[in-house]
């Protein structure tokens, strides 16, 4: 698929930009595979007891509380390492995000869990990131957490999809889901929602159970 699109995009070059005559685009005429890359990896139970317990034998290095904030807020990674203590307004539990991936600026409120977190980071002298950790060490850590956690096939950016799967657990709507995730388009929100058939089983029994 890659590769067909590659192709058909350097002939539209070369037909658009370099007049190159070219009776027809061929790689237009091909049928391309339909592609399913979205993922469906939620972290379970078992696997976040590992992570706590190998993140707390890393001492200094620990990154559970980076780990934490990026489910709570559902924050992609570079919006999570560029969010300064300014851009937080306590009094409203609110953290304002600037710079986004598709350039819509957005504020998202936060989670009780995520304040609280935010709360416990220490604030050093001329810091003004509330992450204090850059973009390659992140990663380092990440690889070398999981590798002692011994997990596998877990990304960064799963953390996202576990905080907007959870969100809509928790039975917020879709458009509410998407002013904290950033989604303009709602059907690539659903790619990253996964909820647990157990989390709607219990809301059912809640419903159903209510006194009346």
């Amino acid at each position: 698929m890659r590769e067909l699109s590659i192709g058909s995009h350097c002939l539209t070059i070369a037909q658009s930009e370099w007049g190159v005559r070219l009776s027809t685009n061929v790689f237009k005429s091909v049928r391309k595979p339909k592609v399913r890359n979205s993922r469906e990896r939620r972290i379970s139970k078992e696997e976040w007891d590992r992570i706590v317990d190998s993140d707390f034998r890393r001492g200094e290095k620990s990154m559970i509380h980076i780990i934490e904030l990026a489910i709570e807020t559902a924050m992609r990674k570079g919006e999570l390492l560029n969010a300064k203590w300014s851009d937080i307004d306590f009094s409203q539990s609110t953290l304002h995000i600037p710079k986004t991936k598709n350039e819509y600026p957005r504020t998202i409120p936060l989670t009780p869990r995520a304040m609280e977190i935010i709360r416990s980071i220490e604030r050093k002298n001329g810091n003004t990131s509330i992450i204090s950790v850059n973009y390659f060490t992140l990663n380092s850590w990440w690889v070398n957490l999981l590798k002692a956690a011994g997990i596998r096939n877990l990304r960064w950016h799963d953390l996202r999809h576990e905080g907007i799967s959870r969100y809509f657990e928790y039975g917020l709507s879709v458009p509410e889901v998407a002013m904290i995730s950033g989604h303009r388009d709602y059907q690539m929100l659903r790619r990253y929602t996964h909820i647990k058939p157990e989390s709607v089983a219990a809301k059912l029994a809640a419903i159903f159970n209510k006194p009346t």
